[in-house]
């Protein structure tokens, strides 16, 4: 073709549904806020939930350069999957039935729904990104205590973001 036609508006789709400027969400000063259930990560949210209509849920996650080991207990997700990316930094994780996994910036992470896992350190410098199907998900937790009968007490993780 000789013809330029990048200027060339495109023809109708009907069926599609076309983006808008809340398809683009940037970095602000204020886009990472504390969590309310750790007080070793900031949380980034997006709106990515609302706009797929709860299907995709996106999430930044970044390590609190407070030289305290980054934890986690004991959970695991009611979700149909979970895609993690790493991109800064490092982080240990705990799975059932793999144990110990070091991730880090570059490194990929497919979890499969209520796999039990915890986070046993991460850099000060830790940031990943994580995809959920759907985009609000139930989370689990379970701690140690001699009090219930089988040693361990579950509680629900309410979502944030």
């Amino acid at each position: 073709m000789s013809e330029d036609v990048t200027d060339k508006p495109l023809p109708p789709a009907p069926e599609m549904e076309l983006a808008t400027t809340a398809h683009f969400m940037h970095l602000a000063e204020d886009s990472f806020q504390p969590m309310e259930s750790s007080d070793s990560f900031l949380l980034r949210t997006t709106d990515i939930e609302k706009l797929s209509g709860g299907a995709v849920g996106a999430r930044v996650y970044r390590a609190v350069p407070n030289g305290k080991k980054h934890t986690t207990p004991w959970h695991w997700h009611e979700w149909g999957y979970q895609v993690g990316y790493i991109t800064r930094g490092w982080a240990i994780y705990e799975f059932e039935g793999v144990g110990e996994v070091r991730v880090e910036a570059g490194s990929f992470l497919f979890q499969p729904p209520n796999n039990r896992h915890r986070e046993l350190d991460s850099s000060d410098d830790f940031e990943g990104i994580e995809i959920t199907f759907p985009g609000k998900v139930k989370t689990i937790g379970i701690v140690p205590d001699e009090a219930e009968p089988n040693g361990w007490k579950q509680f629900e993780v309410e979502p944030e973001g």
